[in-house]
Parts: C-alpha cells; structure tokens; sequence
C-alpha cells in the first residue's frame, strides 16, 4: 500500500475544511482508491495538469473543490486542497 504525504501548503490548505465532514469524507473515499491503485470514480472528474503543475494530477472532492496530488513508486503526495480560483487564480 502506498504511503500517504503531505505537503506544508496542503495542510494548511485543508484548515479551511477540516470541519466539512462532506468533504473529509470524500476525500477518504479518493485516498482509499489512490493507496489501492484503483481508478477514481468518474464523479471525482479525475485528470492530469498541465503548466506549473505539470506531472500531477487533480480530482473533484466536491463541487469546486479540488485536490492536486501527485503518485510516485511508493508515495501518494497531497500537495494543494482548494477551490479554482485559489489553486489556479
């Protein structure tokens, strides 16, 4: 199974949703198809970034919010949780 980092930026990042118990729960659900290797649900609109995040990939946790990870050999890495204009602005 691989192991879970994350960033300085995501954590504090995700302060802003720890009491969305919507969104805690998601994204248990995304870390739990990630850490078996499994293709995330079509609903979680799964994709690979271009540009400055370039080699990572971002998922729908819910509506407009957004997850930018990135899966090595071993690791999956959390690097920012939030919404577009946040993330992308």
């Amino acid at each position: 199974m691989k192991t879970i980092v994350t960033t300085s930026k995501f954590k504090k990042d995700f302060k802003a949703y720890r009491h969305t118990v919507e969104i805690e729960e998601a994204l248990k659900d995304i870390i739990s198809y990630l850490q078996q290797s499994k293709q995330l649900p079509v609903k979680y609109k799964d994709h690979p970034l271009i540009g400055e995040f370039k080699g990572c990939r971002d998922c729908h946790v819910l509506n407009d919010v957004v997850l930018i990870y990135e899966i090595d050999e071993n690791r999956i890495i959390l690097i920012r949780i939030g919404n577009h204009a946040k993330l992308f602005g």
